[in-house]
């Protein structure tokens, strides 16, 4: 089981160095420096904000995530490196790769099972609701999570990975953060990935 500190103790290394022990599958964490990702951090109790899924495509590694601003999408790794979202900058803050045990060694079958279902779900919309929802579950300890075909980023990849049977484990009120992602005892922390300009 991977802890907090399993993750930031890692010591970043740069993209080019580790990209070739990417595998399909793998998990992208991430903690922004971000009010947004502040308030996220907090209600969680860990630091990641964000979370994906990472695949290899034509030589490619490419992320399959929800984003706030664009809803399902699919984008080079690499631009998160260097390029977040055509700034011309590298994401502002630290990033992190994770492994489930199920996926060090994905046949064919279930490369498709879990990245078919994020490629299915491409464009659906980010759930900004759902973060309301969220913190007043939290707040009141009222209420539990219902389907809505829109997704936030932990929502996303845990619909993804239910695809090859595996349940991550979800809040009192029935919703995922990327903590709880991380914190799945079958979950390793990789690498940490150096942004620095």
């Amino acid at each position: 089981m991977a802890t907090i500190n399993d993750f930031v103790s890692l010591q970043p290394q740069k993209y080019d160095e580790i990209r070739g022990q990417i595998q399909t599958g793998d998990i992208l964490f991430c903690k922004g420096n971000y009010a947004f990702s502040d308030v996220i951090s907090k209600l969680s109790g860990w630091p990641f904000s964000h979370v994906a899924v990472v695949f290899w495509l034509y030589n490619r590694v490419l992320v399959l995530e929800s984003e706030v601003f664009f809803g399902v999408r699919a984008v080079p790794l690499s631009s998160y490196v260097n390029n977040y979202n055509n700034t011309n900058k590298p994401y502002a803050g630290d990033m992190y790769l994770g492994r489930h045990e199920e996926t060090k060694t994905l046949d064919n079958d279930k490369i498709s099972k879990l990245i078919g279902r994020g490629v299915d779900l491409l464009t659906r919309k980010y759930d900004n609701e759902e973060l309301v929802r969220i913190f007043w579950r939290i707040t009141t300890k009222m209420g539990k999570h219902e389907d809505n075909n829109e997704y936030i980023c932990s929502e996303f990849v845990q619909e993804c990975f239910k695809q090859i049977g595996v349940e991550f484990p979800s809040e009192q009120g029935g919703f995922t953060f990327p903590g709880s992602i991380a914190s799945d005892q079958k979950v390793k922390a990789l690498f940490k990935i150096n942004t620095a300009v």
